[in-house]
Parts: structure tokens; C-alpha cells; sequence
């Protein structure tokens, strides 16, 4: 495509796309997504974990983040499907986690504090949980890759984590009922004009 000034040019999820400059020039570029794209920057993320290609930002945080913002109900819906999303994941790495590679030492931390905070294995953020071991001083791997961390016997390892899987499952309830709140002023509110 040949984009000329206060022209657009819109990528859509998953669709290949390069620039090219030859000589000298200025560009800019803005990228922006609606609310509609959140499942398509979930498949995004597991698509870069599968090629070990890092992330721009961290899908997870995205997530919980925007769900401390006013928000229209249709958007907040999205993003409890995503959060269900991503404690239905972490549920499933714990899980593995616990019984395959025997992580017993956890520790909650803001910041779950590593180099880059990626997995050192598929290169995903590590926002919610990672695991450590002491060998591996500031690199880790998130709970997908635990078996790969290292050749350390299993008590050396950690399981480092901002959120525990109780305190995400408590979250998507009160965010749900936040929603139906949400959902009943609306309609009140349509009631009453």
C-alpha cells in the first residue's frame, strides 16, 4: 500500500506487516485497538509465546488494570472474559507446577522481580507468577515452562507471584457482580427517560 498524508492504513489481528524507507524521510506511527480486539491480543500473546518473541506489553496487566476504570458494561464484559481466560491458564500451570516440578516456596511480591521480567524459555511477560530457583539468579520462567528452569533439585525452587489464584477468583466475583450493578443502572436509568 502506498499511504499518502491524513491517509490510514489498518492492520487487522494476525495480518503480516513491514515498512520499508529508503532515503530520508520522517515517520510516525500510532497503534490503537477497540475494545473488540482483546481476544484477538490474547491469541497475540500465545502466538509470541509459540515463536519466543517478546511481547510489547503485558496482555495480563492490560487486563487487570483496565478493570480498576470506568468502563460501559460491554467493555467491561470483555475484559471479564479475558481475566476468566487468564485464571483459567494460571489454574492449569499452577496446577502442573505443583505436582510435576514440586514448587512449594512462594513468596508475593509487586513486582514479580526478574530480568525483564520474561520467561526465560518462551519470552512472555511475567506479570501474575513466575518461578525461580536460587541457581538462576533474577531469571525465571512462567508456570508453563517450569520443568525447564533448571536441573536443580526441586526445594531450590520458588514460585514468585503478584496475584494468587484466590485473589484473581475473588476478583472476576466482585468485578461480576460490579457488572450486574452496572448493567441495572443502565437499565433504570433507560426506565426513568
Amino acid at each position: 500500500a502506498h499511504q499518502m498524508p491524513g491517509e490510514f492504513i489498518v492492520t487487522f489481528p494476525a495480518a503480516f506487516h513491514a515498512g520499508f524507507s529508503h532515503g530520508i524521510n520522517c515517520t510516525e506511527a500510532v497503534n490503537f485497538a477497540s475494545a473488540d480486539w482483546l481476544p484477538n491480543g490474547y491469541e497475540a500473546v500465545q502466538r509470541y509465546r509459540l515463536f519466543r518473541r517478546e511481547p510489547v506489553f503485558s496482555h495480563e496487566q492490560l487486563v487487570l488494570e483496565s478493570l480498576n476504570t470506568k468502563l460501559e458494561p460491554e467493555l467491561y464484559k470483555l475484559l471479564l472474559t479475558e481475566l476468566e481466560r487468564i485464571l483459567e491458564r494460571e489454574r492449569q500451570f499452577y496446577e502442573k507446577s505443583q505436582i510435576c516440578c514440586g514448587v512449594t516456596n512462594r513468596y508475593k511480591s509487586e513486582m514479580v522481580v526478574l530480568d525483564n521480567h520474561h520467561c526465560k524459555i518462551c519470552n512472555t511477560q511475567l506479570y501474575i507468577s513466575a518461578v525461580t530457583c536460587k541457581c538462576s539468579r533474577g531469571k525465571g520462567v512462567c508456570l508453563e515452562h517450569t520443568s525447564q528452569l533448571c536441573t536443580c533439585d526441586k526445594k531450590h525452587r520458588s514460585l514468585v507471584y503478584r496475584f494468587q489464584i484466590q485473589e484473581l477468583e475473588t476478583l472476576l466475583k466482585s468485578s461480576t457482580e460490579f457488572l450486574s450493578s452496572l448493567i441495572n443502572q443502565k437499565q433504570q436509568q433507560q426506565e426513568q427517560q
